[in-house]
């Protein structure tokens, strides 16, 4: 009687800016024995010209990448290549950008401080047409949905960086521009050039408007 052939492996395409997490990542997925790396790429415009070539069923993507925003990207590729899952692997706080990720198109969320493991979990997991989430990132887009539905649309448009929304964020809970550059650890210098790009972003033309919108979204967001 002939054994029957194994099931071909799934490809899996990694993007992220940090060579120890992509060595990681390739080590845990190449012992698997059920997926395999099919390409690496540290920002979107590596990504969307290797992408044609390595064809994945999924990718992993960080959306902290240095030339554009991953969720960008994702929404980038979720228009020209939908077949493809894609499952986000970031420092983020997930309760924030899961959301954000999901609405951009992707179909699963998981910290960097998870178990390893999890990594394999979710890959398999979005693979199936599923999508990947833990408990609080699951509260947090139900709680965006819900938000949404009261809404005509969003206020915080997902163009932001995560920089800007970390910026945003604490605009919204009252600090001013010294507390932010000391909890954020740059300059206050810098949280004023951030502040600049939300505003070109939200079409908001003052400080005050801005801090008024921060103050509403934050309000949204805690729902």
């Amino acid at each position: 009687m002939n054994e029957q052939a194994p099931a071909p492996k799934k490809n899996v395409f990694l993007v992220d800016d940090h060579p120890f997490i992509q060595e990681v990542c390739t080590y845990l997925i190449g012992a698997s024995g059920d997926l395999a790396v099919c390409g690496e790429a540290t920002n979107c415009a590596e990504t969307l010209k290797k992408i044609k070539t390595a064809i994945p069923d999924a990718m992993v993507v960080d959306i902290g990448l240095k030339d554009v925003s991953g969720i960008e990207l994702i929404r980038e590729l979720k228009q020209r290549f939908p077949r493809i899952r894609i499952l986000v692997l970031s420092t983020n706080d997930e309760t924030v950008y899961a959301p954000k990720c999901l609405q951009a198109g992707a179909h699963g969320y998981l910290m960097k401080t998870e178990a390893p493991a999890k990594l394999l979990d979710g890959l398999r997991c979005i693979l199936k047409g599923q999508r990947y989430l833990s408990a609080a990132a699951k509260s947090a887009v139900a709680r965006d949905w819900a938000a949404r539905k009261k809404l005509p649309s969003d206020p915080v448009p997902a163009q932001l960086g995560p920089r800007e929304l970390e910026v945003f964020q604490l605009m919204g809970q009252g600090l001013m521009t010294e507390q932010i550059a000391q909890q954020l650890s740059i300059s206050a210098k810098t949280v004023q050039t951030y502040r600049e790009r939300i505003k070109r972003k939200l079409n908001i033309a003052s400080v005050s408007e801005l801090i008024h919108r921060a103050t509403q979204w934050r309000q949204m967001t805690s729902l």
